[in-house]
């Protein structure tokens, strides 16, 4: 592929073509805060059947593990080694971009190798200039450390949850005045009726990751690529293409039927091969 291709490819979602989510939450457990989302994205289809995890070590540990296709270096849905995760979303506002700024992708890899705690990922993902409008949702270790960062490229704002109600992020701005859209493919909105069901499926449900899955589903729009599922405070990441996800919901719900109140213990997820 030519590298000026490649080089759009990762820019996709800050020209308005790329990763969107109407179902992305920030969620408070028992075990720590989990960050739940649904990873949009057109071309669906190609996209589900080239994603995989990576984990990039370094000096024998985890650096940080990102949802990703072969040949993006930008990041949408990531895990720290240092104990927080990151969400990218983005606003699909066309001609509000500024050349200079950095995209929101590239800026989000940054910060996973180089920051060293929720903190300094927070001032970083906050401070910095960007090429375009973005939404990030950012979760610690602790259930206090979830936070949604709206973002246009010069200033931003940031929103924090009600105790342990679910914070919620989607397409648009709720503290900043939001620019206004030129254009937005209809699949890639946040239809309001469907927020507020991911919204309260997501204050009802219980807190393993098979129950986190079943929200995600049922909030999942044709351009879904992926569901995902991070927990930084125990350092584990899963994803899942819609297929497989079905897949282990039936074998679930046959269990269930065998043997009232059985599960299996875990869900198939996408493989994680290591990166250096």
């Amino acid at each position: 592929m030519p590298w000026r291709k490649l080089m759009l490819a990762n820019l996709a979602g800050d020209v308005g073509s790329g990763r969107s989510s109407c179902a992305a939450a920030g969620l408070a457990t028992p075990a720590g805060p989990v960050l739940a989302r649904n990873l949009d994205h057109w071309p669906s289809r190609p996209l589900r059947d080239a994603t995989t995890v990576i984990e990039y070590e370094r000096g024998g540990r985890l650096d940080f593990a990102a949802v990703g296709w072969p040949g993006f270096t930008s990041v949408t849905t990531a895990m720290s080694g240092e104990g927080f995760a990151i969400a990218t979303i983005s606003v699909p506002v066309l001609g509000h971009i500024d050349p200079l700024g950095c995209p929101i992708g590239l800026l989000a890899r940054d910060v996973l190798q180089s920051a060293p705690s929720f903190a300094a990922a927070l001032d970083v993902l906050s401070s910095t200039r960007l090429f375009a409008p973005a939404m990030i949702l950012l979760i610690g270790r602790t259930n206090v450390q979830r936070v949604v960062i709206e973002r246009t490229t010069h200033s931003f704002a940031h929103r924090w949850p009600d105790g342990d109600e679910p914070l919620l992020a989607g397409d648009g701005f709720q503290v900043l005045p939001a620019p206004k859209p030129d254009h937005v493919p209809c699949a890639l909105r946040a239809e309001e009726a469907r927020t507020q069901a991911f919204s309260a499926a997501c204050a009802n449900s219980g807190h393993s990751d098979l129950e986190f899955l079943s929200v995600l589903q049922n909030a999942m729009q044709d351009c879904t690529v992926c569901h995902a599922v991070m927990r930084p405070a125990d350092a584990v990441m899963n994803a899942w293409i819609p297929e497989v996800a079905r897949a282990a919901k039936r074998r679930n719900e046959a269990a269930r039927h065998r043997n009232p109140g059985a599960t299996r213990p875990g869900v198939d997820s996408i493989p994680h091969p290591a990166g250096h």
